[in-house]
């Protein structure tokens, strides 16, 4: 059985520099250290591994055998070793890196898109990957480590699992919205019993938002059964152009001047956009200054 040597890694490094160089002085200057610092360490290795490493010449030293077959392995190792410091340094500094982020459209367009934006204006060089996700696949991906970050819609009741932190981010409030042409209310304000009259557009029945909303309509002993189902809230607005029903959307979503909003004498329910992490994950320096970022981009309120 071949026994492990428990020998210093800057025994190794002077070694490494002294074989580079073929000089020891220069291995020391390379070290920030002196010649007999050098000429020391490479002795105590000589010693531990039981062979001559280097003989000298009238030009420095060179290796012998043994040292060759040493340093074509120290030489990989070192070198990978300085390739993993400077890739650390160079993510530190955000001049690399990639950015994995799970959201929700209503997330992306209410809240995320703006921070994305002035990101990437300040580190061009770290690159953004954006997953199009509904809440549920959401968690999931945070659950399976698949993403860095998840900034998704959740209302006031909904389970977190356990191992995923979330940070309250931004309210968003909705809007009933109806095309121009299907308009027909004469009062100021309408009733959700009076706006059932028009066929009601939602988001699948899979989704958070269904839920909040089918759980809405009860707590006012009304039956949510929307006429048409849309899978993402992106399109809602051009159904609703396309005079398909009434469509509830985010009070941030602009709609043109074909679609008008509905004033309504009941207040609709009220979701959150939260940011979502593993609590025992530490992120990545691009990753913690997204984060920062939303977060401060929350407290200015800034869209």
């Amino acid at each position: 059985m071949v026994m492990i040597m428990d020998i210093s890694y800057d025994h190794y490094k002077f070694f490494y520099y002294a074989a580079r160089y073929g000089n020891i002085t220069l291995a020391a200057e390379r070290m920030y250290s002196n010649q007999p610092n050098v000429t020391r360490a490479i002795k105590n290795l000589e010693n531990e591994l039981g062979c001559t490493l280097f003989v000298r010449t009238n030009k420095g030293v060179e290796l012998t055998p043994e040292g060759e077959k040493l340093y074509a392995h120290v030489s990989i190792a070192i070198e990978q070793l300085k390739l993993g410091e400077e890739e650390i340094a160079t993510e530190r500094e955000l001049q690399s890196g990639i950015v994995t982020i799970a959201a929700t459209e209503v997330a992306l367009s209410c809240c995320l898109l703006p921070v994305l934006g002035e990101f990437h204006k300040q580190f061009p060089k770290v690159k953004l990957r954006i997953t199009n996700s509904n809440t549920r696949e959401a968690l999931s991906v945070m659950q399976n480590k698949a993403a860095d970050i998840a900034v998704v819609t959740l209302s006031e009741s909904r389970d977190i699992p356990k191992e995923l932190s979330c940070v309250p981010i931004k309210e968003v409030n909705e809007k009933a919205v109806i095309s121009r042409e299907l308009y027909g209310f004469k009062k100021k304000t309408v009733s959700m019993t009076e706006l059932l009259e028009y066929p009601l557009i939602s988001l699948s029945r899979n989704t958070a938002t269904y839920a909040l909303y089918e759980e809405w309509f009860r707590s006012h002993d009304l039956t949510f059964s929307p006429d048409v189902e849309a899978a993402t809230a992106g399109q809602i607005i051009p159904m609703v152009k396309s005079k398909l029903g009434v469509g509830f959307i985010p009070e941030d979503f602009s709609t043109g001047d074909s679609i008008r909003v509905i004033p309504l004498k009941e207040k609709l329910p009220v979701y959150r956009i939260c940011l979502i992490k593993q609590k025992a994950h530490t992120l990545n320096p691009a990753s913690a200054r997204i984060e920062e970022m939303i977060k401060k981009c929350a407290d200015n309120n800034c869209r």
